[in-house]
């Protein structure tokens, strides 16, 4: 490894003294990338969208794979929509979804609008509600999506606080993700999110998100599983949690076995007897 390492550097540094030896490059000159560019040209990949999303019907599987209502193969080319650019200001929204067309793209992720109030998310002031205007130029970049082909994916838990997630809680459970996999009072709170957001009519498609076959992909939980934490974690994690946690899980174990016996003859299926001891102070007391 080190001697292809200096083997490279060696080539490196010849390569160098050449390309500084051979005649000056030619002038450079800017290259921009406008933001709404959507003029038709050599590259121009708005053919790929003929019509609007959703006109065959809903996405679904089949087979393994993403097809339209009429059991045509999608598939997807998209980008990130993050905090305030989920909720451009409307004069921008149709430039925007002509330009990603012209790219070939097909759907957005709207992602992070459940962290903060506007301009950066889709709260009011006092997170007791969406804010209306949020939600308005919510609903027009999406419509404007639809009638470009690009189909829209809605994300609702990203990094949104849960009210009654303690400051303690929150310096392991960044956002109370874990915790919202059982914790009630946090799901009940996202059911509450889900639904206002879900059940909205759109006033420029007159649908709600659930009913609309635009909407390709409705993420509940974003990077969220039980499964990401150390036995550590779980034993230092702090109450309400941790008893509510031990609570349910016990009760599964008593709805799902008839008595211990019962439960450690599924348990220690497989299981072999431990062996001598074979560390010196193996229980670490010295």
């Amino acid at each position: 490894m080190t001697k292809c390492f200096t083997a490279a550097l060696l080539l490196a540094g010849a390569l160098g003294a050449a390309f500084a030896e051979s005649a000056p490059l030619a002038p450079t000159f800017p290259f921009a990338m406008p933001s709404y560019d959507a003029a038709p040209t050599a590259v121009d990949l708005s053919y790929l969208n003929k019509e609007a999303a959703g006109a065959r019907g809903f996405v679904r599987i089949q087979d393994g794979r993403f097809v339209d209502g009429a059991g045509k193969r999608v598939r997807f080319l998209g980008t990130n929509f993050t905090f305030d650019n989920a909720f451009p200001p409307k004069e921008a929204a149709p430039k925007v979804a002509a330009r990603l067309r012209k790219l070939g793209m097909n759907i957005v992720r709207f992602h992070h609008m459940d962290n903060r109030s506007a301009p950066g998310g889709i709260w009011l002031p006092d997170r007791s509600g969406l804010d209306p205007q949020q939600l308005d130029r919510l609903d027009w970049m999406i419509f404007q999506l639809k009638q470009h082909g690009i189909y829209t994916n809605i994300n609702l838990h990203v990094s949104r606080v849960y009210a009654g997630l303690s400051k303690e809680a929150a310096e392991t459970f960044k956002y109370g993700k874990l915790l919202d996999n059982f914790h009630r009072p946090f799901i009940d709170q996202q059911k509450e999110f889900a639904r206002a957001l879900l059940t909205h009519v759109n006033p420029y498609t007159g649908k709600s998100y659930c009913d609309e076959p635009a909407v390709a992909v409705v993420e509940i939980n974003n990077e969220n599983t039980l499964l990401t934490s150390n036995w550590q974690t779980y034993r230092s994690m702090p109450e309400p949690f941790r008893g509510d946690l031990s609570a349910q899980w016990r009760g599964w174990l008593k709805r799902s076995y008839a008595n211990t016996a019962a439960l450690r003859k599924v348990w220690d299926a497989g299981s072999e007897p431990l062996g001598e001891e074979i560390l010196r102070n193996g229980d670490f007391a010295g």
